[in-house]
């Protein structure tokens, strides 16, 4: 639990600098340092072990470096428009979305319980945007694109993983994503301010360090104790919206929320219960053979 909570509270704080720097930088000048300054973090452990950057799958894995590219850049020119709080919910619409492309693309198929969750996912994200003139806004829409490709990523991390280390993983997201990253911020490039470059490089370090304690979770904890864990991202959302740029969050977005979280949890929770059923199953037919 202490992990996960630590992943929810760096991932965060990676939001609040991303808000302070907006008004001094442009959104793909601010990704492409953010991807600069993670690098340091994870020389070492290319160094370390070279065999890291060895694949078959450099296709897959460049890919998967511009979704996840694209899904960050999308985030970033989204979160200034919107309250800390509004962001921090709709994340948790990215999972859904991977149930869905997982799927199709996949074809994992679509049982009860998915379409439950998707429906109620879409209910609580239709709860926080309340799509009227008056409350949705462009913010809003970057965000949900954003979780809509972060659930593609998310499904080519799972093809990935079947051949590929976590170390290769995040090697080659690093190698792939500061290049590409550079040739969108050349043309809107701006000399940034002494602070503007520490901040990003805690924001680089925190990303590291969010992505370190998210490996750590799910390797030492029960699904059912991590995935829970994961709505301190709401709280924290909305605890630092509140400290650093005096946002209260409305009961919409508290609701919707919960609406979108609940699901995505009851889903992997429902789903991590079916595969210990289909294995104890299949372990007691070999028993018995």
């Amino acid at each position: 639990m202490a992990w996960m909570a630590g992943c929810t509270v760096a991932a965060v704080s990676t939001h609040v600098i991303v808000r302070r720097t907006a008004g001094h930088l442009d959104p793909f000048q601010i990704v492409f340092l953010y991807q600069f300054f993670s690098l340091p973090a994870l020389l070492p452990m290319v160094l370390r072990d070279p065999t890291l950057l060895r694949t078959r799958r450099h296709g897959l894995l460049v890919l998967r470096g511009g979704a996840h590219l694209a899904s960050m850049t999308m985030f970033y020119i989204g979160l200034p428009m919107v309250p800390l709080a509004v962001a921090g919910a709709l994340g948790f619409l990215a999972p859904l979305f991977a149930v869905a492309l997982g799927a199709i693309v996949l074809r994992e198929g679509f049982s009860a319980r998915r379409m439950i969750a998707l429906v109620i996912g879409i209910a609580g994200m239709l709860v926080i945007v309340r799509p009227d003139p008056g409350a949705l806004n462009e913010g809003a829409l970057w965000l949900i694109g954003a979780a809509a490709i972060w659930g593609a990523v998310l499904v080519l991390l799972k093809v990935l993983g079947r051949t590929e280390s976590s170390g290769t993983l995040t090697a080659w997201m690093a190698l792939t994503m500061a290049p590409m990253a550079l040739i969108p911020a050349i043309p809107v490039w701006q000399e940034p301010a002494l602070a503007d470059i520490a901040w990003l490089a805690l924001a680089g370090t925190l990303g590291i360090v969010s992505h370190f304690c998210l490996s750590q979770a799910l390797r030492t904890g029960a699904i059912n104790v991590v995935i829970p864990v994961d709505f301190l991202r709401l709280l924290w959302s909305a605890l630092f919206g509140f400290a650093f740029f005096a946002e209260v969050p409305d009961l919409w977005i508290v609701a919707g929320g919960t609406m979108i979280f609940s699901a995505t949890t009851w889903l992997a929770l429902r789903e991590r219960a079916a595969a210990c059923a289909v294995a104890a199953a299949a372990k007691a037919q070999e028993d018995t053979s």
